[in-house]
Protein backbone atom coordinates (compact mmCIF):
# COMPACT_ATOMS: atom_id res chain seq x y z
CA UNK A 1 0.00 0.00 0.00
CA UNK A 2 1.10 3.27 -0.84
CA UNK A 3 1.38 5.78 2.29
CA UNK A 4 -1.14 8.68 2.20
CA UNK A 5 1.90 10.98 2.04
CA UNK A 6 3.11 9.29 -1.07
CA UNK A 7 -0.33 9.23 -2.71
CA UNK A 8 -0.94 12.93 -2.44
CA UNK A 9 2.83 13.94 -4.15
CA UNK A 10 2.69 11.14 -6.94
CA UNK A 11 2.47 12.89 -10.21
CA UNK A 12 -1.05 11.63 -10.97
CA UNK A 13 -2.70 12.96 -7.86
CA UNK A 14 -0.74 16.45 -8.44
CA UNK A 15 -2.22 16.68 -11.70
CA UNK A 16 -5.63 15.79 -11.21
CA UNK A 17 -7.02 19.70 -10.46
CA UNK A 18 -4.85 21.05 -13.11
CA UNK A 19 -6.73 18.82 -15.71
CA UNK A 20 -10.45 19.72 -13.74
CA UNK A 21 -9.43 23.56 -13.33
CA UNK A 22 -7.92 24.23 -17.19
CA UNK A 23 -11.43 23.58 -18.95
CA UNK A 24 -13.13 26.10 -16.70
CA UNK A 25 -10.14 28.87 -16.76
CA UNK A 26 -10.08 28.65 -20.54
CA UNK A 27 -14.30 29.13 -20.61
CA UNK A 28 -13.48 32.01 -17.91
CA UNK A 29 -10.68 33.91 -19.86
CA UNK A 30 -12.99 33.43 -23.60
CA UNK A 31 -15.89 34.85 -21.36
CA UNK A 32 -13.66 38.06 -20.63
CA UNK A 33 -12.28 37.89 -23.79
CA UNK A 34 -15.81 38.56 -25.92
CA UNK A 35 -17.22 40.67 -22.69
CA UNK A 36 -14.19 43.16 -24.14
CA UNK A 37 -14.88 42.44 -28.03
CA UNK A 38 -18.70 43.50 -27.15
CA UNK A 39 -17.62 46.24 -25.41
CA UNK A 40 -15.42 47.75 -27.92
CA UNK A 41 -18.33 47.26 -30.75
CA UNK A 42 -20.49 49.02 -28.17
CA UNK A 43 -18.20 51.89 -27.81
CA UNK A 44 -17.40 52.00 -31.45
CA UNK A 45 -20.84 52.00 -32.70
CA UNK A 46 -22.09 54.97 -29.96
CA UNK A 47 -19.27 56.73 -31.99
CA UNK A 48 -20.25 55.97 -35.53
CA UNK A 49 -17.52 53.51 -36.26
CA UNK A 50 -19.71 51.26 -37.74
CA UNK A 51 -17.21 49.05 -39.70
CA UNK A 52 -15.47 48.49 -36.50
CA UNK A 53 -18.52 47.96 -34.63
CA UNK A 54 -20.04 45.56 -36.95
CA UNK A 55 -16.78 43.77 -37.05
CA UNK A 56 -16.89 43.27 -33.05
CA UNK A 57 -20.33 41.94 -33.30
CA UNK A 58 -19.68 39.46 -35.69
CA UNK A 59 -16.62 38.04 -33.78
CA UNK A 60 -18.81 37.63 -30.48
CA UNK A 61 -22.05 35.76 -33.03
CA UNK A 62 -18.95 33.66 -33.99
CA UNK A 63 -17.72 32.44 -30.58
CA UNK A 64 -21.72 32.67 -29.11
CA UNK A 65 -24.00 32.17 -32.10
CA UNK A 66 -26.90 32.94 -29.47
CA UNK A 67 -25.58 35.72 -28.33
CA UNK A 68 -28.72 37.94 -28.56
CA UNK A 69 -27.45 41.15 -27.77
CA UNK A 70 -24.88 41.29 -30.62
CA UNK A 71 -27.24 39.91 -33.00
CA UNK A 72 -29.38 43.70 -31.15
CA UNK A 73 -25.97 45.76 -31.60
CA UNK A 74 -25.41 44.53 -35.17
CA UNK A 75 -29.47 45.32 -36.10
CA UNK A 76 -28.49 48.70 -35.07
CA UNK A 77 -25.55 49.33 -37.40
CA UNK A 78 -27.66 47.96 -40.31
CA UNK A 79 -30.13 50.70 -39.18
CA UNK A 80 -27.45 53.38 -39.05
CA UNK A 81 -26.29 52.55 -42.86
CA UNK A 82 -30.25 52.25 -43.75
CA UNK A 83 -29.83 48.74 -44.86
CA UNK A 84 -33.55 47.63 -44.04
CA UNK A 85 -33.60 43.93 -45.04
CA UNK A 86 -30.40 43.34 -43.29
CA UNK A 87 -31.33 45.46 -40.23
CA UNK A 88 -34.78 43.44 -39.53
CA UNK A 89 -33.13 40.05 -40.08
CA UNK A 90 -30.79 40.68 -37.35
CA UNK A 91 -33.49 41.98 -35.03
CA UNK A 92 -35.49 39.47 -35.50
CA UNK A 93 -32.87 37.04 -34.57
CA UNK A 94 -32.29 39.17 -31.60
CA UNK A 95 -36.10 39.42 -30.71
CA UNK A 96 -36.23 35.21 -30.92
CA UNK A 97 -33.64 35.22 -28.42
CA UNK A 98 -34.59 37.61 -26.61
CA UNK A 99 -38.07 38.25 -26.66
CA UNK A 100 -38.92 40.21 -23.28
CA UNK A 101 -36.36 42.89 -24.68
CA UNK A 102 -38.79 46.00 -25.17
CA UNK A 103 -35.49 48.02 -27.09
CA UNK A 104 -35.19 45.08 -29.81
CA UNK A 105 -39.18 45.19 -30.77
CA UNK A 106 -38.83 49.23 -30.70
CA UNK A 107 -36.20 49.38 -33.05
CA UNK A 108 -37.78 46.44 -35.65
CA UNK A 109 -40.74 49.29 -35.22
CA UNK A 110 -38.51 52.28 -35.93
CA UNK A 111 -36.88 50.28 -39.46
CA UNK A 112 -40.26 49.59 -40.45
CA UNK A 113 -41.63 53.49 -39.91
CA UNK A 114 -38.04 54.99 -41.54
CA UNK A 115 -39.60 52.54 -44.44
CA UNK A 116 -43.30 53.89 -44.02
CA UNK A 117 -44.11 50.88 -43.46
CA UNK A 118 -46.82 52.65 -40.46
CA UNK A 119 -49.40 49.10 -40.19
CA UNK A 120 -46.05 47.08 -39.53
CA UNK A 121 -44.79 49.16 -37.51
CA UNK A 122 -47.61 49.41 -34.75
CA UNK A 123 -47.66 46.39 -33.49
CA UNK A 124 -44.71 46.39 -31.93
CA UNK A 125 -45.12 49.88 -30.40
CA UNK A 126 -48.47 48.92 -28.89
CA UNK A 127 -46.27 46.25 -27.88
CA UNK A 128 -43.31 48.43 -25.98
CA UNK A 129 -45.88 51.05 -25.18
CA UNK A 130 -48.11 47.90 -23.49
CA UNK A 131 -44.90 46.82 -21.52
CA UNK A 132 -43.17 50.18 -20.95
CA UNK A 133 -45.92 52.31 -20.46
CA UNK A 134 -43.60 55.35 -19.99
CA UNK A 135 -42.02 55.28 -22.97
CA UNK A 136 -42.12 58.56 -24.78
CA UNK A 137 -40.45 57.51 -27.86
CA UNK A 138 -42.52 54.50 -28.76
CA UNK A 139 -45.45 56.08 -27.44
CA UNK A 140 -44.72 59.15 -29.92
CA UNK A 141 -44.09 56.49 -33.09
CA UNK A 142 -47.05 54.92 -32.28
CA UNK A 143 -49.31 58.19 -32.46
CA UNK A 144 -47.70 59.13 -35.45
CA UNK A 145 -48.24 56.02 -36.87
CA UNK A 146 -51.82 55.81 -36.32
CA UNK A 147 -52.12 59.00 -37.60
CA UNK A 148 -50.22 58.21 -40.99
CA UNK A 149 -52.41 55.41 -41.13
CA UNK A 150 -55.48 57.37 -40.53
CA UNK A 151 -56.66 55.81 -37.67
CA UNK A 152 -57.50 59.59 -36.05
CA UNK A 153 -58.84 58.74 -32.67
CA UNK A 154 -55.91 56.39 -31.81
CA UNK A 155 -54.03 58.82 -32.69
CA UNK A 156 -55.24 61.85 -31.05
CA UNK A 157 -55.65 59.68 -27.89
CA UNK A 158 -52.03 58.41 -27.85
CA UNK A 159 -50.66 61.77 -28.30
CA UNK A 160 -52.41 63.81 -26.11
CA UNK A 161 -50.76 61.62 -23.34
CA UNK A 162 -47.79 63.24 -24.28
CA UNK A 163 -49.08 67.02 -23.79
CA UNK A 164 -46.55 67.76 -21.01
CA UNK A 165 -43.55 66.73 -22.63
CA UNK A 166 -44.61 67.80 -26.44
CA UNK A 167 -47.10 70.35 -25.97
CA UNK A 168 -43.87 73.37 -27.40
CA UNK A 169 -43.26 70.95 -30.25
CA UNK A 170 -44.37 72.58 -33.45
CA UNK A 171 -44.70 69.22 -35.83
CA UNK A 172 -46.81 67.29 -32.39
CA UNK A 173 -49.11 69.86 -32.06
CA UNK A 174 -49.87 69.78 -36.09
CA UNK A 175 -50.26 66.17 -35.83
CA UNK A 176 -52.22 66.31 -32.88
CA UNK A 177 -54.68 68.97 -33.67
CA UNK A 178 -55.12 67.21 -37.43
CA UNK A 179 -56.00 64.26 -35.55
CA UNK A 180 -58.33 65.64 -32.56
CA UNK A 181 -60.14 67.30 -36.12
CA UNK A 182 -60.52 64.14 -37.92
CA UNK A 183 -61.56 61.82 -35.40
CA UNK A 184 -65.38 60.84 -34.91
CA UNK A 185 -68.01 62.84 -33.53
CA UNK A 186 -68.55 60.76 -30.24
CA UNK A 187 -64.68 60.13 -29.42
CA UNK A 188 -63.71 64.08 -29.35
CA UNK A 189 -64.44 64.94 -25.69
CA UNK A 190 -61.73 63.82 -24.27
CA UNK A 191 -60.52 64.90 -20.23
CA UNK A 192 -57.48 66.02 -21.69
CA UNK A 193 -57.36 69.56 -22.74
CA UNK A 194 -54.74 69.10 -25.30
CA UNK A 195 -57.12 68.69 -28.30
CA UNK A 196 -59.20 71.95 -27.75
CA UNK A 197 -55.55 73.92 -26.89
CA UNK A 198 -53.08 72.85 -29.67
CA UNK A 199 -55.14 74.30 -32.51
CA UNK A 200 -55.04 77.98 -30.77
CA UNK A 201 -50.80 77.41 -29.47
CA UNK A 202 -50.61 76.43 -33.41
CA UNK A 203 -52.89 79.47 -33.92
CA UNK A 204 -50.48 81.60 -32.28
CA UNK A 205 -47.37 79.91 -33.44
CA UNK A 206 -48.99 81.03 -37.40
CA UNK A 207 -49.54 84.60 -36.28
CA UNK A 208 -45.61 85.00 -35.14
CA UNK A 209 -43.81 83.11 -37.32
CA UNK A 210 -45.86 82.63 -40.56
CA UNK A 211 -47.95 79.94 -42.71
CA UNK A 212 -44.46 78.61 -43.69
CA UNK A 213 -43.48 78.12 -40.42
CA UNK A 214 -46.52 75.81 -40.06
CA UNK A 215 -45.54 73.96 -43.37
CA UNK A 216 -41.47 73.61 -42.89
CA UNK A 217 -42.20 72.09 -39.63
CA UNK A 218 -39.89 75.12 -37.95
CA UNK A 219 -40.52 77.65 -35.53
Amino acid sequence: MVPASAQNSSPTSAAKPQTSDAPAAARENAKQQAALIFQHGEDALKRGRLNEAEHDFRQILALDPQAGAAYANLGVVYMRRKQWTEALETLRKAQRMLPQMAGIRLNIGLAYYRQNEFLLAIPLFESVVRDQPGALQARYLLGQCYFFASRWADAAVTLELLWPQESTQLNYLYVLSIAASRRPQGSRRTSNPAAGICWRRLARISSLHGQNALESGTI
